[in-house]
Order: structure tokens, then C-alpha cells, then sequence
């Protein structure tokens, strides 16, 4: 029978290894630009996540899945800017599904318990729930980031624009010149424009399609209208980056409109916790000091009218 000790043993080297695996991959497998002087420490880290890269890519080979599904997956993870294959992602999710279902084991070993069912259950839960999970949470977080960061690179290029640069020239530079994913989208329609043939507006709405962001659809159709009417590419631009710099402003204020809502639970629960601190010793206090004089003054009745 396994000790308490050594299920908490085996609960947190899952949870260690789940948080090792979210950091391997949110900041391991972004488009990054490459970096150069690496130390011998980061290569052999390197080599360390491609061994477990390709354990997880052959995992994911005996378990393949449908080709519609693979397509959705797929551009999932070109949403939350992962250079995973689907074969990869599906050896983390049956790693996922096995640590989780060991973990179950080891919860009913222990016994049939009410808890220890409990316990074999949100193990289970966890381990099936937290790749979607986390790729959700990626995909939501690298969104937010480009809405950030919209305003800026728009303003960026329509400066560009106007000094007499191309606007593949300008998509260029800028992705060269800044970091980020909207960096990298601008770097990956560089490629489709000179290393595929594509023509700027169909790199453009391939760029909308992998963001699904409402800002970069906007900014996609609207060059992609101009390029189409004649229209200068420089007003295109200073009206999307004063619009992105806008709707920027607009959700900051609505964040900060509703800080007061957010902060009623916390300030009401602290102001409880003070009353019951200041108001609880007293009144026990006091109810002991009735209780004792009630007691004396009853014996003291009993013995007058014995």
C-alpha cells in the first residue's frame, strides 16, 4: 500500500513535470528569430528538448488521428504560434492522459474511499484536460499580445510607408527591427511574398486566417481593398493605426471601469475579517463573564434556600 507521503510525492512531480512542459513549450517553440553566441548550456538544453520533442513526435505516431481533425489541430497550433507538429502535440496529450491516469492508480490504491475516488477522478480530469487546456490558454494569450501590440507596429509601418518604402519593404523591416508575434506574422508574410510567390493579398489574408484576431482582419482588408482600388497605402495605414490606437485606449478604460466591481469582494472581506477580529474576543469574553456570575449566583440560591 502506498504512503500519504509518497502519493504527495507522485502528486508533485506531476504537477512539476506539467509546469516543465508548459515552459518547454510556450517559450521554446514560438516563431523566434534564431539567436546567435549561444552557450554550450543552451545547445545541450536544445538537444535535451528535441530528444523529448522526438519521443513525444514517435508517442504521438501510434495513435494517429483523422485528417480533419489534424487540420484543425494544426491551425490551432499555428493560432498559439507553436512550431509543433500534430503528431507532437498528440505524444503530449497520451503523456498527459497516462500521468494523469497513474496518478489515478495511485489514489485508489491508497483505498475506495470517498476522497480517494474523488481524488483518482480529478487526476484523471487533469490529466486529459490540461493540454486543451494550456494550448487554450496560448492561444488566448498570444492574441491578446498582438491586439497590444497593433497600435504600435501599425504607426511603425505607416512611418515607413510615408519615407518612400515599399510596404513589403516596410512588413520587412519592422518584423527585422522588433520582436513579438505580430513581429513574426509580418516575418512569415515576408516569406510567403518572396520564398512562395504569393502575391500581398493573399499573404495578407493567410495572415488573418492563422491571427483570428479582429484588428489584423481589419488591417488585412483594408490593404487588401486599396491594393485592389489604387488607394495610398500610407492614409490606409495612419486610419487603421489611429483606429488599433483607439480601440487600445478603449479597452484599457473599460479595464479600469471596472476595477471598483472587481475590488467590492475583497474590500468587503477584509472589512469582515477586522469585525470578526475586533468584535469575536470581546463577545466571548463577555458571554463567559455572564455565564460564571449566572453559575455563581445560582449556587448562591441553592446553598440560601437549603
Amino acid at each position: 500500500m502506498i504512503g500519504t507521503s509518497a502519493l504527495l510525492a507522485i502528486a508533485a512531480a506531476a504537477i512539476a513535470a506539467g509546469i516543465g512542459v508548459r515552459a518547454l513549450i510556450y517559450r521554446a517553440f514560438e516563431n523566434k528569430r534564431p539567436q546567435r553566441g549561444r552557450d554550450a548550456s543552451r545547445s545541450q538544453r536544445a538537444a535535451t528538448r528535441e530528444r523529448l520533442l522526438s519521443s513525444m513526435s514517435s508517442l504521438g505516431e501510434a495513435a494517429p488521428v483523422k485528417a480533419e481533425k489534424a487540420g484543425a489541430l494544426r491551425a490551432k497550433l499555428s493560432q498559439a504560434g507553436l512550431q509543433l507538429d500534430v503528431n507532437t502535440w498528440r505524444g503530449i496529450q497520451i503523456a498527459s492522459l497516462c500521468a494523469g491516469f497513474l496518478l489515478a492508480l495511485a489514489s485508489l490504491l491508497q483505498g475506495l474511499e470517498a476522497a480517494h475516488v474523488f481524488g483518482a477522478v480529478v487526476a484523471a480530469c487533469l490529466g486529459s484536460l490540461c493540454p486543451p487546456l494550456l494550448l487554450s490558454s496560448l492561444i488566448r494569450d498570444r492574441r491578446n499580445r498582438i491586439k497590444r501590440s497593433m497600435a504600435s507596429n501599425l504607426e511603425l509601418l505607416s512611418i515607413t510607408v510615408r519615407s518612400g518604402y515599399p510596404l513589403e519593404r516596410g512588413l520587412k523591416l519592422i518584423a527585422n527591427s522588433s520582436s513579438g508575434p505580430l513581429s513574426e506574422e509580418f516575418r512569415q508574410v515576408d516569406a510567403d511574398i518572396n520564398l512562395l510567390g504569393m502575391s500581398m493579398e493573399r499573404s495578407l489574408t493567410r495572415m488573418a486566417e492563422r491571427c483570428k484576431v479582429p484588428e489584423v482582419s481589419a488591417f488585412s482588408a483594408a490593404l487588401t481593398q486599396a491594393a485592389r482600388q489604387g488607394t495610398s497605402i500610407s492614409r490606409v495605414l495612419d486610419s487603421q493605426a489611429r483606429l488599433a490606437r483607439a480601440e487600445h485606449y478603449a479597452a484599457l478604460q473599460e479595464k479600469v471601469n471596472k476595477l471598483p466591481a472587481k475590488l467590492v469582494a475583497p474590500i468587503f472581506g477584509i472589512m469582515m475579517l477586522i469585525i470578526v477580529i475586533a468584535l469575536v474576543p470581546p463577545l466571548y469574553e463577555t458571554v463567559l463573564l455572564f455565564a460564571g456570575s449566572f453559575d455563581s449566583s445560582s449556587v448562591q440560591a441553592d446553598v440560601l434556600t437549603g
